[in-house]
């Protein structure tokens, strides 16, 4: 499939939340292929915004999907591993761009960019995205559940209780 798009590809563009909500799913599927949806109405310094508007000016044909697919993929990250908690790759910036990953957002996700950490954010309803200035960056992207060791404590007391409540009945 020579239209696909790797995970880590990426936007130059945004659109607001507001403005995406307001036209039809159609113009939303072309969007999303042009930019990314935040959430926030402040703008983003070094990104263009898309209105919406600039949707649909002309007639949507497979040549346009190709080139709005060629165009999200001609920067991308460089898997280096990936499993379930982890994704590490790297990625060459000529502009500050948003690395968009097909990954739903959670706050157990942590991110670090060239070994420091560095926030994650909420993209395209639901989705995780690194916005980064230009450049080479490593990028290590960890999971790990936020209330594990609460369900491990919690775990541990409630077999404790039960081995006494079973200690004292065997003593009876």
């Amino acid at each position: 499939n020579k239209l696909f798009l790797p995970l880590g590809f990426t936007y130059s563009k945004y659109i607001i939340r507001d403005d995406f909500d307001r036209i039809n799913s159609f113009q939303k599927d072309v969007s999303l292929l042009q930019a990314f949806v935040i959430d926030d109405n402040g703008s983003l310094p070094g990104m263009r915004r898309f209105m919406s508007d600039d949707v649909m000016k002309s007639e949507f044909t497979s040549e346009k999907y190709e080139t709005f697919c060629n165009e999200l993929k001609l920067y991308y990250l460089h898997l280096i591993e990936f499993n379930q908690n982890l994704i590490r790759g790297s990625i060459e910036l000529p502009e500050k761009k948003l690395v968009f990953l097909s990954v739903p957002f959670d706050g157990g996700w942590k991110a670090k960019v060239d070994g420091s950490d560095y926030p994650l954010l909420k993209v395209n309803i639901g989705f995780m995205g690194l916005l980064l200035e230009p450049g080479c960056h490593d990028i290590e992207i960890r999971f790990f559940p936020r209330m594990l060791w609460a369900g491990i404590v919690c775990s541990f007391i409630g077999l404790v209780v039960y081995c006494f409540f079973i200690v004292r009945e065997y003593r009876r």
